[in-house]
Formats: structure tokens, C-alpha cells, sequence
């Protein structure tokens, strides 16, 4: 008899931790009801919502105007970055006939996201597969290709934070810029940003310290380019009768001053890049 009551209080207790454990699971964590407001605020209507906390930031999940998105809000209730999973048919006309144009024009989409975040550009990354192989494009509005990332498992996104001091160089040299993205490296800091409509690559060190910026040139040789210095013009030209052809050229500007940076490949084998002051002399 000691036994059977025993065997039945374990069943009892038994049972009071599973529906216990359920009721739990059921309950649904909000955060502070300034952070729901915020979140009514700025997608009102909203019926059911999953919260959750990532790192600093508040993490709403739902659906809105039927989309799936992830909603992203600082400590303070302002919203900083949405993640809305689209569908190709959903992507502006300029981002499919780019995309159309393209050598992955054939790849399976497994995922499209519309990354919209505070102060940036709204993105467009096409998550795209063949094979083993993966490509993630990511397109801004008008079409632009701004990277590519290949063979990536990791496709999270976190809201864009710039420190005072990238922020203050940004404002100072860059006016009126937009930033695009921001990547963090192992040495430093890559900060795209928009600035009189040239997408250009800002690099920091680990100190927050300014190393240079980068970004593309168009040079076709024997028509009008974007180099204007005819002293460089004529060093390239130099290569090019050597049976050299510009593959890239990239102007680079840093406290010491401006240079391009041109690629140059003979008979497809060989390569080298020359460093261009702005009076056509190489340097290191």
C-alpha cells in the first residue's frame, strides 16, 4: 500500500511539472510598454507578436500587410532596423532586371529579404544557391549590386552602429553621406556610405582611427573617364603600350593624400597594380 501511494504522489507531482511547464510555455514575455508602443507606433494593427532580446535590442516577430518581419528596437524604444522576408515578385522592377542580367540569373532563390534600417539605404539581399555552391547579392533600391558574399552560412543581420568617432569623420569629410553598410573585420571597420551618388568603401582601424577610403573609377581607354589628371592618364597609357589593359582602377584618399590604384592584366595570366600620385609618378 506504502507503495501504490507513493507511485501516485510521483504521478501527481509528475503531472503538476508538465502542466506547469506548459503553462510557461504558453505564457508569452513582452518587454516594458514603451518598447510595445513603439513597435503599435510604427506597425499599427498588429494582432500576435513574438518578443524576444538580442544583445541590446528588443526583437518583435510578426506579420504585417502579410509579410513575415523581424522588427529591431533600442532600450530606449526607438526602432532601428526591419527584416521583411519578401518574394521575388515583391523586389523593385530595377533590383529583377539587374538581378536578370546577371550571371546567378539562374540560381535557385532559396530567401529574399528587404533590410530596411535607421539612417541607411534600404537593401535587397537575394540569398541565392546551385549546388554546394551559395551567393548572397545584396541590391540597393535602384538596382546597384553593392556586394556580393559568397559561400556564407551565416545570413543574420544586426542593426548598424557607428561609434562617435567614425560618425564624426563620416559627417566631417563625407557630408550629407548615407551609410549603406557596415561590416566589422578582424583589423578594423568597413563603412559603405553613399556620398555624391559614389558608393564608397571608409576603413577604420581597431582605435576607430581613419585608414582611407576607397572607392571605383571608370576608366575606358581612348574615351572620356573618371580620371581627370592627364599625367595619370598618360602613366596608364604608358602600361598600355606594353600590352597591359586596365582590369579596375580604385581612387584612394587618406591623411597623406590621394593616389589611384590600377589593375592591369597582360594575356589574361598576368597581373600586376600600380600606385598612381595625382602628378602620374608610381608609389609604394
Amino acid at each position: 500500500m506504502k507503495t501504490r501511494i507513493t507511485f501516485l504522489s510521483m504521478l501527481a507531482i509528475a503531472g503538476t511539472f508538465m502542466t506547469t511547464s506548459c503553462d510557461d510555455n504558453d505564457d508569452k514575455w513582452t518587454p516594458d510598454q514603451h518598447i510595445v508602443s513603439a513597435l503599435d507606433s510604427k506597425y499599427p494593427g498588429i494582432s500576435k507578436v513574438d518578443w524576444d532580446k538580442e544583445q541590446n535590442y528588443y526583437v518583435a516577430d510578426f506579420r504585417y500587410e502579410n509579410i513575415e518581419r523581424e522588427a529591431w528596437f533600442s532600450e530606449g524604444g526607438e526602432w532601428v532596423m526591419t527584416e521583411s522576408d519578401i518574394t521575388y515578385e515583391m523586389l523593385p522592377q530595377a533590383v529583377k532586371t539587374s538581378f536578370e542580367a546577371s550571371e546567378y540569373n539562374s540560381w535557385r532563390k532559396e530567401d529574399i529579404d528587404m533590410l530596411e534600417r535607421l539612417n541607411t539605404e534600404t537593401l535587397y539581399i537575394l540569398d541565392l544557391e546551385q549546388g554546394e555552391q551559395e551567393v548572397d547579392l545584396y541590391y540597393n533600391e535602384k538596382g546597384d549590386l553593392i556586394k556580393t558574399i559568397t559561400d556564407s552560412d551565416d545570413h543574420s543581420h544586426m542593426p548598424i552602429q557607428l561609434t562617435n568617432k567614425q560618425q564624426e569623420l563620416i559627417n566631417s569629410r563625407y557630408a550629407g553621406a548615407t551609410i549603406v553598410d557596415v561590416d566589422k573585420e578582424a583589423r578594423g571597420t568597413e563603412i559603405e556610405i553613399k556620398h555624391e551618388n559614389i558608393y564608397k568603401e571608409v576603413y577604420f582601424n581597431n582605435n576607430d582611427e581613419w585608414q582611407h577610403t576607397t572607392w571605383d573609377i571608370y576608366y575606358r581607354n581612348n574615351s572620356n573617364n573618371g580620371i581627370t589628371e592627364e599625367a595619370v592618364k598618360n602613366a596608364i597609357r604608358n602600361y598600355e603600350s606594353q600590352g597591359y589593359q586596365v582590369d579596375d582602377v580604385n581612387l584612394r584618399e587618406n591623411a597623406n593624400g590621394t593616389v589611384y590604384i590600377v589593375e592591369f592584366e597582360k594575356e589574361h595570366d598576368i597581373e600586376i597594380v600600380k600606385t598612381f600620385d595625382m602628378e602620374g609618378n608610381e608609389v609604394l
